[in-house]
């Protein structure tokens, strides 16, 4: 039975802790069950929780248990439901198109590594505009500005980077922080100013701000190096169905 929800402690009855269960706790804690533009469901077997998923506007985060979740149930609600792009782990099966790639994961503290280096907390609109622009966002401004400044007031996200006279040459991003872990995202350096430390020490001094897990989505054939040398490890497989 899926069911919609309005209440943390039913959203709770998920026990497993993973990248999609912090996208969806992170959400709850950013706009609570007050608007129609975020939703919440649970599916119960049996009397188990066996999935959660969140559906912000049309895209949709899910978390599931695939051993016991009744499959064929959710995939039909999806399916009925539509949506823009589904993200899961890839056992999760859906005949449709899809993206997939590699989830890492990191308990591993350390300091930024460059004490000369200056990390920039964002917060305000210009230095988040800054980073929008930066990172090629698609879609506009106007609403990703209002979910990301919304998710720094309620410190479940957290942006910094390095500039040089304004201009800004490296980035990372916490998009959703919950219960002391996150997801990191964002991270970009710009090409000229590659090879210089400027993103490990991002993501180090981002991974310092939680205590717990960090988790992120990469491409399979991109920086695997660079996060294994950071202390992240291979742990799973995402998946985006369109």
């Amino acid at each position: 039975m899926i069911e919609k929800l309005n209440d943390i402690e039913k959203l709770n009855a998920f026990k497993p802790v993973d990248l999609y269960t912090i996208r969806i706790k992170s959400l709850v804690d950013t706009y609570g069950f007050g608007y129609s533009f975020a939703a919440f469901y649970r599916q119960m077997k049996q009397g188990r929780c066996t999935a959660v998923f969140s559906i912000l506007d049309s895209d949709i985060t899910l978390a599931v248990d695939t051993d016991s979740a009744d499959v064929p149930e959710l995939a039909e609600f999806f399916n009925l439901h539509g949506f823009t792009s589904l993200l899961c782990s890839a056992g999760f099966l859906l005949d449709r198109s899809f993206d997939q790639g590699t989830v890492m994961s990191s308990r591993v503290k350390k300091n930024s590594g460059n004490s000369n280096l200056t990390i920039c907390a964002l917060h305000s609109y210009d230095p988040l505009r800054a980073l929008y622009d930066f990172l090629e966002y698609d879609g506009a401004f106007d609403m990703w500005y209002a979910d990301i400044h919304r998710r720094i007031a309620k410190s479940t996200a957290k942006a910094c980077a390095v500039f040089e006279n304004g201009r800004m040459l490296s980035s990372a991003l916490l998009s959703s922080v919950h219960n002391g872990c996150a997801v990191l995202s964002g991270v970009k350096t710009d090409p000229a100013y590659r090879n210089r430390g400027y993103a490990s020490a991002l993501v180090r001094y981002l991974c310092q701000t939680v205590p717990g897990t960090v988790y992120l989505m990469r491409e399979h054939s991109k920086n695997e190096q660079f996060y294994l040398e950071l202390g992240f490890k291979n742990t799973d497989q995402w998946r985006i169905y369109r």
